[in-house]
C-alpha cells in the first residue's frame, strides 16, 4: 500500500483558482473600461447635440446644430432638430411681422379718430351725456394710441434693432416734458406730481428716454390711490445718473418684481385702471439700450419706488462721425447684445 501526500496538489489547484479569480477580474475591470470609453466616444455627439441645443432660446433662433458627417442616427437626430428650429423661427418671425403691421394699419385710423373727438369735444353746444361718452372714447382712443407705440417698439425690439438717436440731453428738460404729458390724468384723480433734483446733461435718446418716464409716471399714477403723490427725482452719484419715481400704491410683493417688467404683466389695480401689461417692458428694453438697468426698489409695501441708472457718459459704441453730421445713430442689437453706433463730435467718446 501506498501513500502519497496531496500537499502540492492542494497548493497548486490554488494557485490555479488564485489566478483564474485575479483573471476574471482583470478582465471584467477591462471590459468595463473598455465599454465605458466606447459608449463615451459614441455618446460625445449626443453632448455635443444637447449642449449646443441647451444653449439656443427664443432670442436668436438664428443658430442651428452641426450636423455629423457621418450619416447615422445621430445625423438624423441633427436635422430633425435643425427642422424643427426652422418652423420656430417662421412661427416667431411671423407673428412679429403681425404685430409690427397691425401696428402700423392702426396708427392712421385712430390718429383720425382722436382728431375728429377733439374737434367734436371743442363744440360749446355738446354737453350733458353726449359729452362724457366722447370723453370717454377719446381717452380710449388716446390709451390705444399708447399700446399701439409700444407694441411698434416690442416689433422692433424683437427683430434684433432698436434705432436709437444719442446726444447730450438735459434730463430735467425731459422730465419736465414726461410730468407735463400725465399732468392731466393725474389732476383727474387728485394725485400731486411733483420734479426735483439736479440739472444733468446726459447722452441719450431724448425721445426714448422721455418714453421710459412717461410710462414709468403713468404706471405709478395708475397705481396710486386717489389724492396720493407721485415724486421724480434726478440726482448724479459718481458716473452714474439716477433716475428715481416713487408713489403711493399698495406696493409690489418681493417675488413679482421681476415679473412686472414682463409683457403684458399687469397687477389686479392696474387691469381696473385699464393697464396694458406693456409700459414696464418698454422701459426695461430702453434703458438696457442705453446700457442701463431698472428696477423696483427694496422697500417694504405700501409704495413703490422704481430706480434707473444710467452711465454718466456711455461707452464708445464706434468711430466718430465727420463734423456737422446728424445725432448719434445707434442701433443697439438687443438680442445679441451687440451695439453699433456713431457718436457725433458734440457727444463726445
Amino acid at each position: 500500500m501506498a501513500v502519497e501526500s496531496l500537499h502540492e496538489v492542494d497548493d497548486a489547484t490554488h494557485r490555479v483558482l488564485v489566478l483564474l479569480v485575479a483573471g476574471s477580474v482583470g478582465a471584467l475591470a477591462l471590459v468595463a473600461l473598455g465599454g465605458w470609453w466606447i459608449a463615451r466616444r459614441a455618446l460625445r455627439p449626443v453632448e455635443r447635440i444637447t449642449a449646443r441645443a441647451e444653449a439656443i432660446g427664443i432670442e436668436d433662433l438664428s443658430q442651428r446644430i452641426a450636423v455629423p458627417t457621418v450619416n447615422d442616427e445621430l445625423a438624423h437626430l441633427a436635422r430633425t432638430l435643425n427642422a424643427m428650429l426652422d418652423r420656430i423661427q417662421d412661427g416667431v418671425q411671423a407673428r412679429e411681422r403681425l404685430i409690427a403691421d397691425a401696428s402700423h394699419e392702426l396708427r392712421a385710423p385712430l390718429a383720425a379718430m382722436r382728431a375728429a373727438l377733439d374737434v367734436t369735444l371743442a363744440q360749446a353746444r355738446l354737453e350733458g351725456p353726449a359729452r362724457e361718452a366722447l370723453q370717454l372714447t377719446r381717452d380710449d382712443a388716446v390709451r390705444l394710441s399708447r399700446i399701439v407705440d409700444n407694441l411698434l417698439t416690442l416689433a422692433s425690439v424683437d427683430q434684433g434693432r432698436l434705432d436709437l438717436l444719442i446726444a447730450p440731453h438735459d434730463l430735467s428738460d425731459l422730465a419736465d416734458r414726461a410730468v407735463r404729458a400725465q399732468r392731466a390724468s393725474a389732476a383727474a384723480r387728485g394725485i400731486e406730481l411733483s420734479l426735483a433734483g439736479d440739472e444733468l446733461v446726459a447722452d441719450v435718446d431724448g425721445d426714448r428716454l422721455t418714453q421710459v418716464l412717461t410710462n414709468v409716471l403713468d404706471n405709478a399714477i395708475r397705481h396710486s390711490p386717489d389724492g396720493g403723490h407721485v415724486s421724480l427725482t434726478i440726482r448724479r452719484d459718481s458716473d452714474e445718473t439716477h433716475i428715481t419715481v416713487t408713489d403711493q400704491g399698495p406696493g409690489i410683493a418681493p417675488s413679482d418684481r421681476e415679473y412686472v417688467f414682463e409683457r403684458f404683466s399687469r397687477q389686479d389695480s392696474a387691469r381696473r385702471r385699464g393697464g396694458a401689461g406693456l409700459g414696464l417692458a418698454i422701459c426695461r428694453e430702453i434703458v438696457h439700450a442705453h446700457h442701463g438697468q431698472i428696477r423696483i426698489g427694496d422697500d417694504p409695501p405700501p409704495g413703490t419706488t422704481i430706480h434707473i441708472k444710467l452711465p454718466g457718459r456711455p461707452a464708445p459704441f464706434g468711430p466718430l462721425a465727420a463734423a456737422g453730421t446728424e445725432p448719434a445713430r445707434a442701433n443697439a442689437l438687443l438680442g445679441g447684445g451687440a451695439v453699433r453706433a456713431t457718436s457725433s463730435p458734440d457727444a463726445g467718446p
